[in-house]
């Protein structure tokens, strides 16, 4: 996918400084502001109902390591994990923030169903999702690396 695009669609919240889109995409401040035009709209509507190329594929170096973690030492595989499970920990509770920021004290139905834009919370649903799968992954292995260690 495109940075423009996710640029772009972040901009429909409103203007926004370099270091403010730099704090959602995890990139380096930039004192610049950036604002949408209404070529930028057409831009992203034409975007938004064209079908993804493809799939997404997950490339996740920590995916790379756990499958060759075979003869490696357990605890730094352990440590590894552990680190993402902090790193989702932490992503989970920026996004319940912004999820509460969102419902403005609505309930999620009353919001799906009257708000003007759902993209962005529907957005934060994926997220939210993916981050909580993390977890559920990591205890999993975790579980799994304990119970192993007695084997070697």
């Amino acid at each position: 996918m495109s940075l423009k695009y996710a640029v772009l669609a972040a901009l429909l919240e409103g203007e926004a400084s370099g270091y403010e889109l730099s704090k959602v995409f995890d990139v380096s401040p930039d004192k610049r502001m950036f604002t949408l035009t209404e070529a930028g709209r057409r831009d992203l509507r034409s975007f938004a109902v064209t079908p993804p190329r493809r799939p997404s594929a997950v490339r996740d170096e920590l995916l790379i390591k756990i499958q060759a973690m075979d003869g490696a030492d357990p605890e730094a595989t352990r440590a590894l994990v552990q680190e993402r499970e902090a790193w989702s920990r932490g992503k989970l509770s920026r996004y319940q923030r912004v999820r509460e920021r969102l419902l403005a004290g609505h309930s999620e139905e009353e919001y799906l169903r009257e708000a003007d834009r759902i993209g962005p919370y529907l957005t934060l649903m994926g997220g939210i999702a993916f981050e909580e799968e993390n977890l559920r992954w990591c205890a999993r292995v975790l579980t799994i690396l304990k119970q192993r260690a007695p084997l070697g």
